[in-house]
């Protein structure tokens, strides 16, 4: 069987966002005959590194001497690459530019089949200047001159496939699910807050360091300046002390909401789904910039598969899966409070129309064999 070695700052054992992503396309590889080995990085315990079954999971770079090291010294992938035999291909995870560039050059000499997989395209933000500026530059060269020396490309959205109009080898992949599966069939659930009358949200993800990526703040503000209306806010990736750290004169609003505002924390996935399923919306905003127009967010594609309308921004190409008022709601940032009050005033029975309007195998795996097929068998002509 040959192999395919996927490559990036994905992490098996948290399992983060990027971790479902890549392994939901290796289960596409494996179904098609081919042999799977990830080398991901140990985000949350960033010192071990070790090796589980086909996984390699690396030590995270902690400080800047550690991260130059991992920048610019190609040994930590490179000598794993040369230990694999019958290596068929290579595809790189939204990889730095310099290990990427390493990486090509290797795989141009051995004649190994090379790919990008990309969905994030950061412009110059960041927490500080430093971090800006590094990741708008790696990002820029990675996007516009390394992903065009490639094989093929695995993009994310249909607006960074329609950047790359000059490449021929390339496929549209969104964040995918195996509706196989038992966690996206949790329908069985007995819940009778299912059928009250109180119009429940969630929001679930990683707000960033900064707690802006979502505009969880706006988002919150809003729905207190609809405190006097009847609503259920479940806020997971989050914790209220840590949310409180960066918004500390929040205090005593949210303490005005504590029986609507509920604040979890860091759930893992099984448990998220559970309070998801018990929802009515998930919501969330957020802004249309270079990350958010050319990235595709998981969390649309975890609601979508589990019957869940969606509100939320016009970002990425979210357009050909969500119709506004038919299986969801696209609000806008400057109208929001007026855009969430007309939701709140639906009836449980126009909700239930909505779900029910929900393609949930819409993001099914199976509906993609198709396109990484074509991609694997490309020929330039």
């Amino acid at each position: 069987m040959k192999n395919i070695l996927y490559i990036g700052h994905f992490d098996p054992e948290y399992k983060n966002a990027a971790w479902y992503r890549v392994s939901s396309n290796g289960k596409i590889l494996n179904s098609l005959n081919y042999n799977v080995i990830y080398i991901g990085m140990n985000i949350k315990n960033k010192k071990i590194t070790k090796k589980v079954n086909n996984q390699i999971i690396l030590s995270y770079p902690n400080g800047f001497l550690q991260w130059i090291s991992y920048l610019f010294k190609p040994d930590i992938f490179l000598k794993r690459i040369k230990g694999i035999n019958n290596l068929n291909a290579i595809i790189l995870y939204d990889l730095p530019c310099v290990p990427f560039l390493i990486i090509l050059f290797y795989c141009k000499k051995h004649k190994i089949k090379i790919y990008s997989d990309s969905t994030e395209w950061y412009g110059f933000q960041g927490v500080g200047f430093i971090d800006k500026l590094l990741k708008g530059i790696d990002s820029f060269v990675r996007m516009t001159y390394l992903n065009k020396k490639v094989d093929g490309l695995i993009l994310v959205s249909k607006n960074l496939f329609n950047y790359y109009n000059s490449v021929k080898n390339k496929i549209f992949i969104p964040p995918l699910v195996d509706k196989k599966e038992k966690k996206w069939n949790i329908n069985n659930i007995e819940n009778k807050e299912l059928f009250d009358n109180v119009i429940k949200f969630i929001y679930f993800g990683e707000p960033g360091k900064t707690g802006k990526k979502d505009n969880l703040k706006k988002l919150i503000s809003v729905f207190y300046s609809l405190k006097h209306r009847d609503y259920i806010l479940n806020i997971v990736g989050i914790s209220i002390q840590d949310y409180l750290s960066i918004n500390k004169k929040e205090k005593d609003f949210l303490s005005e909401l504590k029986n609507k505002i509920f604040f979890y924390g860091r759930m893992n996935q099984p448990e998220t789904f559970k309070l998801l399923y018990k929802s009515d919306f998930t919501i969330f905003i957020r802004e249309n910039n270079s990350i958010n127009y050319y990235g595709f967010p998981t969390k649309f594609v975890e609601s979508i598969s589990m019957g869940i309308p969606v509100i939320t921004t016009r970002t990425s190409n979210l357009d050909e899966f969500l119709i506004d008022g038919y299986n969801g709601y696209f609000v806008k940032m400057e109208n929001l409070r007026n855009d969430l009050e007309k939701i709140l005033n639906l009836k449980k029975s126009d909700i239930y129309r909505l779900k029910n309007n929900i393609n949930k195998s819409i993001f099914d795996i199976d509906n993609y064999k198709k396109d990484f097929k074509k991609m694997l068998k490309f020929k330039e002509c």
